[in-house]
């Protein structure tokens, strides 16, 4: 019986901080997936010598659409599966990467929750980075802003 009351105060240590980490991770996914995906369009922008844009927009669920030179554009729309991103919040809503230099105008989203947030910034086109808004809500792993 008392290693059962034990296990049991450790499993009701546990838990609030599996939610925390299941957040943060979700949280990061969605940013990682972002930054990726800016990446790409700028790679291909250079390879397909022609403009690639990321048009973003904000609603009910956040999401972007790439528009390649050839093919069909992706959409990437947040899911019912993903963190409840309650404060995400996009600058430059449209990023667009000029094939002769890879560069763009300054951009960026941040995606936050209740308790996080985390910033996906293109600084002049030629940078793609994630890093941590605001101190006290920073999330592990990125530098600050």
């Amino acid at each position: 019986m008392i290693v059962i009351a034990i296990i049991g105060i450790l499993a009701a240590i546990a838990i609030p901080s599996f939610s925390e980490m299941i957040e943060r991770n979700k949280l990061k996914q969605a940013a990682e997936g972002l930054k990726s995906d800016l990446a790409w369009a700028r790679s291909e922008s250079i390879k397909q010598s022609c403009n690639v844009s990321t048009a973003i927009t904000t609603g009910a669920n956040w999401q972007y659409v790439m528009t390649p030179c050839t093919g069909t554009a992706k959409t990437v729309t947040s899911t019912s599966s993903a963190v409840n991103l309650t404060g995400t919040t996009f600058t430059g809503n449209i990023v667009t990467f000029d094939f002769r230099r890879g560069g763009s105008e300054d951009a960026g989203a941040t995606f936050a929750t209740t308790n996080y947030q985390v910033t996906v910034d293109v600084d002049n086109g030629r940078r793609i980075r994630i890093c941590n808004p605001v101190a006290g809500s920073a999330v592990g792993g990125y530098e600050g802003c």
